[in-house]
């Protein structure tokens, strides 16, 4: 049992969760080109705050209500992933970024996530999107390559926005306006669209850059 580490990278090899479950006092699990990966594999770090994983094989969240301290989770390039099933049960999630699953094809739970501070989808194509405009806590949204949406009307519930960056996702009515009354917004020129990019909200925030 070691309680002195609180973060740990495991690369290029098999997921031991027995490995994992020696570290209590983990807070910080960074997993890359892992195979095996699984939440129902670990048990004994429930104070982790953060999990990144990128080019792994997990196909779901089964396990993760164990850690209920996650804060931040991380996962990218996840061609296995299907199902985020059971994260509502982390109510001290503020930040989640999905990249590249293309597997995945429902995202409603996220609307059961009140203290999600910082949403970044990336090639999520197959979800519906409409779920973001029940995410009222949100200040930072990022839709990256995620196909098309209706419009940006659902800007108008999310009070708390203030960063929203739309680059190769397309808005099929054009109508730009509702990201002016953000501190930053930013996407590529259309044709159809009926503000510049250049014109819109450039104001450094926090979440500038990611």
């Amino acid at each position: 049992m070691d309680n002195g580490v609180y973060e740990l990278e495991v690369a290029r090899r098999e997921f031991d969760g027995e490995e994992i479950n020696r570290y209590t006092a983990l807070k910080n699990l960074f997993l890359y080109e892992t195979k095996g990966v699984s939440f129902e594999k670990i048990s004994a770090p429930t104070g982790l705050k953060k999990f990144d994983a990128r080019l792994t094989d997990i196909r779901d969240f089964s396990g993760i209500e164990k850690f209920r301290e996650l804060e931040n989770i991380n996962l990218l390039y996840a061609r296995s992933f299907r199902s985020i099933s059971g994260i509502s049960q982390l109510k001290k999630l503020k930040k989640l970024w999905l990249g590249n699953c293309p597997k995945l094809t429902d995202i409603d739970e996220l609307a059961l996530c009140p203290s999600l501070k910082e949403l970044y989808l990336e090639g999520i194509k197959k979800c519906d999107l409409t779920v973001i405009e029940n995410m009222t806590g949100l200040e930072a949204l990022r839709l990256s390559d995620c196909g098309s949406v209706s419009s940006l009307k659902f800007i108008g519930k999310l009070d708390n926005l203030e960063f929203f960056s739309f680059v190769n996702t397309n808005v099929l009515d054009g109508d730009l306006r509702p990201c002016l009354r953000l501190k930053y917004a930013g996407t590529l020129d259309k044709r159809h669209y009926n503000i510049k990019s250049r014109d819109l909200p450039q104001e450094r925030t926090r979440y500038r850059g990611f």
